[in-house]
């Protein structure tokens, strides 16, 4: 059924999933339409992708070559394992998240988080650590319904267990960051009825935290509480405040979704020209009968069972996932999509946990979940001089890969010959600064170019050296030297095409 809290996971019901050869494709194509050296794949619960077991295996053997990191939105708790984040370490380490949302067992229970106890959140610290990760980050909430004191305690309690046995299972240290949000009532939620806990509560319960948790060495985010309210008034606020956003506009608001652009007293001031009070929106309990400003919207999912749902949080009271139970009746059509989708699921998770069995010397067969071709992508391997054998584009150096993966065997690396070429910075791009103006020539050469790179013996295998910084503000004249493997005379080059913009005296 998912968290109650949990605007997305209510609204954009039914369940669908893409099959895992198409995610593959798309993830390639966004890559060589972009240049970018780190993909993300993004869902509500990307964990409960009934193919990910498969997928991800699949999807690191075509970032390898290239160098391109993987990482994953944050993650349920049962969703974080040993395999999946062995994987996600073959070509460089990106950041992993969990989300046990709430302290203590109690509260996991009122938001219907589906946590059976906290070992789960210790296997999954367990597991990343293991696997070589030198960190991790945990997401929490404060101020949701019916929290206590006890919570915050447990939260604390929780938060500082996990950094021990980090440290204990990881090889090379291990440190663990909490990031903790302000509770948001949103529209269409089981806790639309509940209000938010008023700004100096929650700074209250900000300072506790990060008291304690700083005091153990826990690393503490938290989100400004200023902005938080502003969500949870023009969240759960009607017709009146739209005129509100105008005037604030009118005052000067821009980019106040940024902390250091918010300016708070200007939105104080746009509510009282509008004749708007916004504490009682945002702070104030509203009872199930009582008639809401979107009321008349329908999402699917009916106001009836998010009553429901309401009424057995208060009681912290779970409501089983319809993955694996009976369907809860919560209005969203999924009748006949949701029947095929279940029978292609649970096929899918039958066959993972047959190759996990052959994996573990069991009696299961090891079957693929997606059989792909075999060749490899276009754009991944390149010719070399008459006579020569086909050259794997960014193969890794056994320095870079005895800095991220340690004392393992080395591929063969082919031998590369190195180019300089100038470029001007000049106009308007003379406003970018040092490290912008290399990325973004590092990104005009994508893993689909016909114009291969190689790796240097470096760090994460960097592709090329720069000569001089030009700060922002300079116009600029430089060297950037590039390595390749060897092309014939022939070969296309990719080159970035000319800046559009004048120059400016």
């Amino acid at each position: 059924v998912g968290c109650r809290f949990c605007q997305a996971g209510m609204v954009y019901r039914p369940l669908r999933e893409l099959p895992a050869d198409e995610i593959r494709a798309m993830t390639m194509r966004a890559l060589a339409a972009t240049g970018y050296e780190e993909a993300s794949l993004n869902s509500l619960s990307i964990a409960d992708l009934s193919c990910i077991s498969g997928l991800i295996p699949k999807v690191m053997d075509d970032f390898q070559a290239d160098r391109i990191g993987l990482s994953l939105p944050s993650l349920r708790v049962k969703g974080l394992k040993p395999e999946l984040a062995s994987e996600l370490l073959r070509v460089k380490r990106t950041g992993f998240t969990i989300a046990p949302e709430a302290g203590s067992q109690r509260l996991r229970e009122v938001i219907n988080k589906g946590i059976v106890d906290e070992e789960e959140v210790f296997r999954a610290v367990a597991a990343a650590a293991e696997a070589g990760w030198t960190g991790l980050k945990m997401y929490f909430m404060c101020g949701l319904p019916t929290e206590t004191q006890a919570d915050l305690e447990e939260l604390v309690r929780l938060s500082v267990e996990a950094q021990r046995l980090g440290r204990r299972k990881a090889p090379r240290g291990f440190a663990l960051t909490v990031s903790v949000s302000s509770f948001v009532p949103k529209p269409h939620t089981p806790f639309q009825w509940a209000g938010q806990d008023r700004m100096e509560v929650l700074r209250e319960k900000q300072q506790f935290l990060k008291a304690r948790l700083r005091q153990a060495g826990v690393r503490f985010k938290w989100h400004d509480v200023k902005s938080s309210f502003l969500e949870a008034v023009f969240s759960r606020g009607g017709r009146e405040t739209g005129p509100v956003i105008v005037e604030a506009e009118r005052r000067g608001a821009r980019l106040d979704g940024w902390t250091e652009h918010l300016d708070f007293d200007r939105w104080m001031a746009a509510f009282e020209a509008c004749g708007v009070d916004p504490f009682p929106i945002a702070n104030r309990n509203i009872g199930p009968d009582e008639p809401l400003p979107w009321d008349h919207i329908s999402c699917g999912v009916t106001k009836k069972f998010l009553q429901r749902e309401w009424r057995k949080a208060l009681r912290a009271a779970t409501t089983p996932d319809c993955h694996v139970a009976p369907c809860q009746a919560c209005g969203a059509v999924c009748i006949p999509s949701w029947q095929e989708w279940h029978e292609h699921a649970e096929a899918e998770r039958l066959e993972a946990r047959r190759r996990e069995a052959g994996k573990a010397g069991g009696n299961g067969t090891a079957l693929p979940l997606v059989v792909l071709p075999a060749a490899p992508p276009a754009g991944r391997a390149a010719p070399g001089p008459a006579g020569a054998p086909e050259v794997a584009i960014g193969a890794e150096s056994p320095q870079a890969r005895t800095a991220e993966r340690g004392a393992e065997a080395a591929p063969s690396v082919a031998a590369v010959q190195r180019i300089r070429f100038t470029f001007r910075k000049q106009g308007e791009l003379r406003f970018l600064s040092h490290l912008e103006v290399f990325r973004t020539l590092a990104r005009t050469r994508s893993p689909a170019s016909p114009w291969p790179w190689g790796f240097r013996w470096a760090w994460r295998g960097r592709r090329s050296r720069r000569t001089w910084n030009c700060g922002r503000g300079w116009r600029w004249r430089t060297l950037w030297p590039g390595s390749t493997p060897p092309c014939p005379p022939s070969s296309p080059l990719r080159t970035p095409g000319r800046s559009r913009s004048r120059p400016r005296p």
